[in-house]
């Protein structure tokens, strides 16, 4: 699949998420909660998605530019040995050089940015567990255990986490 597959996919995706967000006012109220997550799910998987295919065209693309760079400056060289300005030769050389360096830092600079990114989603997500973590320490705290153990086994059905501070047994006590 080229990546403008992958991107129309995942535009139609969309499309389809947004048509069934529609249709949520026509479930029972006990089932709207459970799609508007399924569809949340969904959208952050597929953005997910674009993601990892935007990097991974960005990354096939600077490789085939810095592969086409390289063969150009090597063209260069060779048909500047057989004559002419050795000096006007060598200072074209370097220019060229330093103008591939210098792309070759923009590059650098994106893959850290988009690291960079990714670690600030990574924060972002990681403060959101807490504070569910958080929650449901509240919960147990002031409610039954069998109600803990529910909690509990939504909360690994939805996350698939077994690290939770308390220990609940299976019967519910």
């Amino acid at each position: 699949m080229h990546a403008s597959e992958l991107f129309l996919s995942l535009d139609e995706l969309n499309n389809q998420l947004s048509i069934m967000e529609s249709l949520i006012h026509k479930e029972t109220p006990a089932k709207r909660e459970m799609w508007r997550r399924k569809i949340l799910e969904l959208r952050e998987d597929a953005s997910s998605i674009r993601r990892q295919g935007e990097y991974y065209n960005r990354m096939v693309t600077a490789g085939a530019r810095q592969k086409q760079e390289r063969e150009e400056l090597m063209r260069r060289r060779r048909v500047r040995k057989g004559g002419g300005d050795d000096y006007e030769n060598a200072m074209n050389d370097l220019a060229d050089e330093s103008q591939s360096i210098e792309q070759s830092h923009q590059m650098v600079g994106e893959i850290i940015a988009s690291g960079q990114a990714s670690l600030a989603r990574l924060v972002e997500q990681r403060q959101r567990l807490q504070g569910i973590k958080r929650a449901l320490l509240d919960i147990g705290n002031t409610s039954h255990k069998s109600c803990i153990y529910v909690i509990y086994t939504i909360f690994w059905i939805c996350c698939g986490t077994h690290t939770l501070f308390f220990r609940v047994g299976h019967d519910g006590s």
